[in-house]
């Protein structure tokens, strides 16, 4: 996957590995935006189903460190409708569960990604989705990443300082000494 097309691309790597992980899904993809019930219905979506997708992208200084990084705010909507034996709760459950399990610290196997953070799964319960039929969960996480290479063998700027107790900590900086730096 080439970074210049991250954004676009994210999104069908994961549903090509959920699909991979849960060959059992009717329907495994990426859609653009969120995921309701009127879209559901929309849509004719052939449950049961997972659609991934990115929601909103922000800053991350606290990933990038001297790059600029981002958080992509990503979803997975979990489809599921009854089937014999098996009661949609149930199954969008099960399904959330195993994608919780995927999703944990991964980073697709990109070096342009760090791990999977702030995952949440949660049921989107309705008065419309009860009367359709179906069940629709949301998994979603947090996927912090750059848009520009990092050279794993480029020098990262250093300073280190020394302090002395009990001075030292926030607020005590100016107390510090440099004893050392590279750049």
């Amino acid at each position: 996957m080439a970074i210049e097309t991250l954004l676009k691309d994210l999104p069908d790597r994961i549903a090509a590995e959920i699909g991979t992980l849960l060959p059992e899904l009717r329907e495994c993809r990426a859609v653009a935006g969120r995921f309701d019930l009127q879209r559901l219905t929309s849509e004719g979506i052939a449950a049961p189903a997972v659609l991934v997708s990115l929601l909103r992208l922000s800053g991350n200084e606290e990933f990038a460190e001297h790059h600029h990084g981002f958080l992509l705010h990503m979803a997975a909507f979990v489809v599921t409708k009854d089937r014999m034996g098996l009661p949609r709760d149930a199954a969008a459950a099960t399904i959330a569960q195993t994608l919780v399990s995927l999703i944990a610290e991964t980073d697709w196997g990109l070096d342009d990604c760090g791990a999977a953070k702030d995952l949440r799964a949660e049921p989107l319960v309705s008065q419309g989705s009860l009367k359709s039929a179906a069940s629709l969960w949301a998994v979603t996480w947090r996927q912090p990443c750059v848009f520009e290479a990092i050279d794993p063998g480029a020098p990262v700027p250093i300073q280190l300082y020394v302090g002395q107790a009990p001075d030292i900590g926030p607020g005590n900086e100016d107390a510090y000494d440099e004893i050392g730096s590279l750049a």
